[in-house]
């Protein structure tokens, strides 16, 4: 999502601890809601329903995070367990297998 955000130029209202000083106040909440409407294309209908009233960018990437980036035993269990079951599927290309295994092992790394 961040590496999206970046390339559809919406990254600024997220990450910038201030409003830039090149912008309106206009602009800046016009900015804000940009990138609350992008970032709310790819969250699940059930987590949507309890975001969709956020207007500020920053303010709702850090609710996410609170619900996706905790690093509880559950997920670093989860990561382990989708590492230990990666397999390769008859008729995939190798690339896609070892991306998927890499994927997996750099989570698992992130949470040891």
């Amino acid at each position: 999502m961040k590496d999206l955000l970046f390339v559809m130029k919406l990254h600024s209202p997220v990450f910038a601890a201030a409003k830039l000083d090149d912008k309106s106040d206009e602009e800046w909440e016009f900015e804000h809601k940009q990138g609350c409407g992008f970032i709310g294309q790819f969250v699940e209908d059930n987590v949507y329903n309890h975001i969709c009233t956020v207007s500020h960018a920053r303010t709702l990437w850090q609710k996410l995070e609170e619900l996706y980036a905790s690093k509880t035993g559950n997920n670093k269990l989860f990561y382990l367990t989708k590492l230990m079951h990666v397999k390769y599927w008859e008729g995939t290309s190798i690339v896609d297998h070892l991306n998927e295994f890499k994927g997996s092992w750099i989570r698992c790394q992130e949470w040891a």
